[in-house]
């Protein structure tokens, strides 16, 4: 469990080698999540400011007054929380639609330095744009819905937040590494979302050790737009690791 988990996060850093070679490609990586962290964190401080402590209040009208102030604070982190776990997997959705040509780009320079592989049929780019925003949006449908029994399980006095918390984790680790992975995945023709799904099955932990760390990353700002094409190359090694493929570089990249 350990070593798969490690050999997962090994992905992310072998990712952070690639791009530090190719400097040109991150640069263009960092200009998509830069846009769309900066309309985010704007989105989030307005709900902060808005809607925060109304529905904190509503979660907690039948506490008992001498307990009241303590529950609203406990659940208003953990609303804080979950809103910014959301954002960090609807971040990742749109910032791959916007920046789809480029973390293309660079998925396919990890694939080419590690010896290529076997392309599927090629989708043509107004239906593939299509899918894309298609299967984002179901994404973020499922995290909304998973995000229900991981607040109901938080609201557990004590133990409660620290398995919403684990819960909450390697949920939105496993969504995410499911949308990084869907770029290689579609350039071989695995385009159904369920193929995405179904590819860490029987190496959950290395999917894991990949998605966790990048989840918890996307979910601070600035470094999401560091990490995001570092993220992509990473997800290429991954996908090629849970299709059997090679991923030593064969092929220096410049």
């Amino acid at each position: 469990m350990i070593k798969n988990f490690a050999t997962g996060l090994g992905f992310l850093a072998r990712g952070l080698g690639f791009v530090t070679r190719n400097p040109r490609l991150a640069m263009m990586g960092m200009v998509p999540p830069l846009i769309v962290s900066t309309v985010m964190a704007v989105g989030l401080i307005v709900f902060a400011s808005l809607a925060l402590v109304p529905l904190t209040t509503a979660a907690t009208g039948w506490v008992p007054d001498a307990w009241r102030t303590a529950a609203e604070i406990v659940i208003g982190i953990l609303i804080l929380v979950l809103a910014i776990g959301l954002a960090a997997i609807t971040f990742t959705s749109i910032t791959l639609v916007v920046g789809a040509p480029v973390y293309e780009k660079i998925s396919a320079a990890v694939d080419k330095a590690c010896g290529g592989t076997d392309v599927g049929p090629q989708e043509k780019f107004i239906a593939s744009a299509w899918r894309g925003i298609g299967q984002g949006l179901a994404v973020i449908a499922l995290s909304i819905l998973l995000a229900i029994p991981v607040f109901v399980v938080g609201l557990v006095p004590v133990i409660g937040s620290v398995v919403a918390a684990i819960g909450g984790a390697m949920v939105g680790g496993t969504l995410v590494m499911v949308e990084l992975i869907g770029g290689p995945y579609d350039r071989r023709g695995l385009r159904r979302l369920g193929d995405k799904f179904a590819a860490s099955r029987g190496q959950r932990f290395t999917g894991l050790g990949f998605g966790v760390p990048v989840f918890l990353l996307f979910s601070i700002p600035l470094v999401s737009v560091v990490l995001f094409p570092v993220a992509t190359a990473g997800a290429t090694l991954l996908a090629r690791h849970l299709r059997g493929e090679s991923t030593v570089e064969i092929q220096p990249s410049q």
